[in-house]
């Protein structure tokens, strides 16, 4: 439909950063339709059925079920975000953009800004 519908996000400790548990924290996803707030220990929603959390590298074995924790530097944990959750039509249409913030239990905040490319046709994924 020439529309991305779903977003994933690769999370990673900062070097020196204390563990992260993952679970604690609260995503908000500011888009052309609004704002929303989620716990990303909900797993319903955006986040899916299966908590939209899939560890791609685990050093410790500490990311493999909830609660997720990064603890170490070369942990690595795709979050995956169903768009179509957020709001009335959470999906980004050619050309639009949105605003991501995890915040962490510690209190800090990342951002990440996502625009789409002007133009979706034929592509299956791409880069934001």
């Amino acid at each position: 439909n020439e529309a991305i519908d779903t977003v994933e996000l690769t999370v990673q400790k900062a070097p020196g950063a204390s563990d992260i548990n993952v679970s604690s924290a609260t995503l908000e996803y500011v888009g052309p339709d609004g704002t929303d707030r989620i716990a990303m220990s909900d797993t319903s929603g955006p986040l899916g059925t299966d908590g939209g959390f899939n560890a791609v590298q685990d050093e410790k074995t500490s990311i493999g079920s909830s609660p997720y924790i990064l603890n170490d530097e070369a942990d690595r944990l795709v979050v995956t975000l169903d768009l179509s959750e957020f709001g009335s039509n959470g999906d980004l249409q050619p050309g639009e953009e949105a605003t991501i913030r995890i915040n962490s239990q510690s209190g800090s905040t990342s951002v990440i800004r996502i625009q789409v490319p002007q133009s979706l046709s034929g592509e299956s994924a791409v880069a934001l």
